[in-house]
């Protein structure tokens, strides 16, 4: 748990300090401490965001969530989860607090600080080429088995066929009901009528 306390001067400072890792999710909270009111404003009644730089460069923003016990008599705490888009890139996340009044007015900016997110190895770096060619192998066949994932049916009036189909394609074997009547209902499976008979008559 990151724990970081804005004082009534609007800094920000890092009174707890946990490990998180790039790349996590939900394993760690941030929690800010708060003043209840500044300068007169009861900041409940505010909505406090979270803006951040990541390493890379790029913003983002969070809305923080107020926590239904205060902290103590003259603090409130707001929690984020750590999302994975915090955590995508090792190094320090500046960040500051932003507190929006009823008309979306910014009624303070505080200070900034740092959330250091630790770097971790990627196992597949040190993955032999022969364990590389089977992930490979195995990402290809799992792409192959979602492509030949029945999702609806076709029907062709011409042929009286039945076929399952996968984004559009057919795939498996027609199901032939030229021949289903309301009182002997016959499936052909993965042949035609024709080629059935000649099996049951002729043996061929």
């Amino acid at each position: 748990m990151y724990i970081i306390k804005m004082g009534t001067n609007k800094s920000l400072v890092v009174t707890i300090h946990s490990t998180i890792y790039q790349g996590e999710s939900n394993a760690d909270v941030l929690t800010f401490i708060i003043p209840k009111t500044y300068e007169g404003i009861d900041i409940s009644e505010c909505v406090v965001t979270l803006r951040y730089i990541l390493p890379d460069g790029t913003g983002g923003s969070e809305e923080l969530e107020l926590y239904d016990e205060p902290y103590n008599n003259n603090y409130y705490q707001y929690h984020l989860g750590v999302k994975s888009s915090f955590t995508m890139y090792d190094g320090e996340i500046e960040v500051w607090l932003t507190l929006l009044g009823a008309e979306n007015e910014m009624l303070l900016r505080s200070g900034a600080t740092v959330v250091e997110i630790v770097a971790t190895k990627d196992i597949t770096d040190y993955f032999s080429s022969s364990e590389m060619n089977q992930l490979d192998k195995l990402a290809l066949k799992v792409a192959e088995l979602e492509t030949e994932k029945a999702d609806n049916l076709s029907y062709d009036d011409g042929t009286q066929q039945l076929q399952l189909t996968s984004n559009g394609e057919l795939i498996g074997d027609a199901i032939d009901i030229s021949q289903m009547s309301g009182d002997t209902p016959i499936i052909y499976f993965g042949e035609s009528s024709e080629d059935a008979e000649i099996d049951t008559e002729g043996g061929a």
